[in-house]
């Protein structure tokens, strides 16, 4: 042998890898391209157009407040955002089942807890489209004595009466101020101003849910019925504290977090005096207080209702430093600006503020007290 060796080359061979073996005990399952899911994927591709839309209108002020992205709503720190757009997508989605347009949806449907609503005038208009289309294709008659229909009978201020008529059915919905009061719609400040409309508005979705259940898609109310029944003014009862300084804030706050209790307020009519000098009649039903004992000679008596409440104590210039110090540590940076004092006045349970410099010394503690947690 040499001192060098062959050198060997390996020849590697491309070898074609066997396929693997089919499993005859395999099932295939094949997914159906049903009817349902051609509607599926058809509304699908709908949601995704619709939020696409509702995505640049949320973000103009052509639609209400509540489908617009710059909107805080109350008891809120942010606005709505991308939240408004989904909301949106939905009624424009829903409305177009309606027969109704983007904007036409955004104007007339409204979520509440969950379900759809439209005016009731939207509902009839809507039945009325029904109708005239199923004429225009034959299925139904426009005889105004037999044919589909739906109308009003009456209206006056002490009853509003309105029909409906289809496939040779009839119904009739009727609403009177009586009627009314026992649903206790009568105390609702919508009923108190427009009495008429309002019956009208009852009349009207009464009628069409009556007939036209499919036609409507179901939906439970109209809008002035959620405004008639969530319109019962309340009272507002919280625990209160005997805690003063920083505890009692953080009590009252604390309070504030917890349920209210919520309580009808109705309005009770005051007795009528008979003359200016006779003395009420006297509430057999109530226990009578005593009589006061005649005051001692001298005496100075003092009416309670003669005392004047002192004036609350303002805000310090301390106190607005400090409420701007952390509003701005809330990203807050324009004390003037009007999402600025919105946010502040949810914190104090005040409708509007026109400044921070409205707010009293109380409810600037307050308000501190709430930013520095």
């Amino acid at each position: 042998m040499t001192d060098q060796q062959d050198t060997q080359v390996a020849v590697v061979e491309d070898v074609e890898t066997p396929a693997p073996l089919e499993d005859h005990n395999a099932v295939s399952i094949p997914v159906p391209l049903t009817p349902e899911l051609q509607k599926m994927r058809a509304r699908a591709a709908m949601l995704e157009v619709a939020f696409k839309m509702a995505q640049s209108l949320s973000k103009t002020t052509a639609v209400p407040l509540r489908y617009q992205q710059s909107f805080v709503p109350k008891g809120e720190r942010e606005p709505q955002g991308i939240k408004a757009a989904h909301n949106l997508a939905a009624a424009i989605l829903y409305g177009s089942e309606l027969g109704l347009n983007e904007l036409q949806s955004a104007q007339n449907v409204f979520d509440v807890h969950g379900q759809p609503a439209v005016y009731a005038r939207t509902m009839v208009a809507q039945v009325r489209q029904w109708i005239d289309k199923r004429v225009a294709q034959g299925l139904a008659s426009n005889d105004p004595d037999t044919g589909d229909a739906i109308w009003e009978v009456s209206a006056s201020p002490t009853r509003v009466v309105w029909a409906a008529r289809r496939a040779g059915k009839t119904a009739s919905s009727e609403w009177t101020p009586q009627r009314a009061e026992t649903a206790g719609f009568t105390k609702n400040e919508k009923y108190q101003k427009q009495p008429i409309e309002m019956l009208r508005a009852k009349a009207m979705t009464e009628v069409c849910r009556i007939l036209f259940q499919d036609v409507l898609l179901g939906m439970a109310y109209s809008v002035e019925e959620l405004q008639l029944e969530q319109g019962v003014s309340v009272q507002v009862v919280r625990p209160a504290t005997n805690q003063k300084g920083v505890g009692g804030l953080e009590a009252i706050l604390a309070a504030r977090k917890q349920p209210a209790i919520t309580t009808v307020v109705e309005s009770q009519p005051e007795p009528v005096r008979q003359h200016p000098a006779e003395p009420l009649p006297a509430d057999q039903s109530v226990e009578q207080a005593p009589l006061p004992e005649p005051q001692p000679t001298g005496a100075i008596v003092v009416d309670p209702e003669c005392v004047v409440e002192p004036e609350p104590e303002l805000i310090s210039k301390r106190q607005v430093t400090d409420v701007k110090r952390l509003l701005a540590k809330e990203t807050f940076t324009n004390p003037k600006a009007p999402e600025t004092l919105a946010y502040v006045a949810q914190m104090v349970a005040l409708e509007e503020l026109p400044s921070l410099e409205a707010l009293t010394a109380a409810q600037a503690d307050a308000v501190i007290a709430e930013l520095s947690k």
